[in-house]
């Protein structure tokens, strides 16, 4: 954290930046890594892991010498996409997959909440760094939560009915939460 701070080595915002989709992405490998263990196939595992140290190994090196960290955080993004989309494609000999209803509504939430982020660039740069930072997230956090709900009004209220019967039922019986 010192050596982030200090001014020579700049700041570490713009670089978590461009990590965006491999952040994304990581939780839902981790997943499909424990799916895959847990129906006894881990040399597909190992398979498309190794496809990703090989990718990695190959753009890390090319794309940091052209565009610095920011080509290190490039190559890590791709490699987890392609990781990912393998990882997806092997995970259907095992579970149905539904690919365009799983990924299509939260992708068009983060874009529509993106836009609205951007649409307030000029005024968000005038805030303070606290400010913008809980501004510039709150205004994608409402454009991506407006438009997820849009898109999938019946899927969250059903989901939201399921928890919060989950939720009343351990308050009704409460024995059955110290078993």
């Amino acid at each position: 954290w010192i050596a982030i701070s200090r001014p020579e080595y700049g700041s570490a915002a713009p670089v978590l930046q461009w990590l965006i989709v491999y952040s994304l992405c990581r939780p839902i490998l981790d997943d499909v890594h424990a799916l895959l263990y847990g129906v006894g196939a881990p040399k597909s595992v190992a398979g498309f892991t190794c496809i990703q140290a090989i990718l990695l190994l190959i753009l890390a090196p090319l794309l940091t010498q052209k565009m610095g960290i920011r080509g290190t955080a490039l190559s890590m993004n791709i490699t987890a996409g392609i990781g990912l989309i393998l990882a997806l494609w092997i995970a259907r000999r095992y579970v149905e997959v539904p690919l365009f209803k799983t990924f299509f509504p939260p992708l068009i939430s983060a874009a529509v909440g993106l836009g609205v982020r951007l649409a307030a660039d000029s005024w968000i740069t005038s805030l303070s760094s606290f400010s913008g930072f809980f501004f510039g997230g709150f205004l994608f956090t409402l454009g991506y939560g407006i438009t997820l709900l849009a898109l999938e009004r019946n899927v969250i209220m059903n989901e939201c009915k399921t928890v919060w019967q989950a939720i009343r039922a351990k308050q009704s019986n409460p024995s059955e939460v110290s078993q």
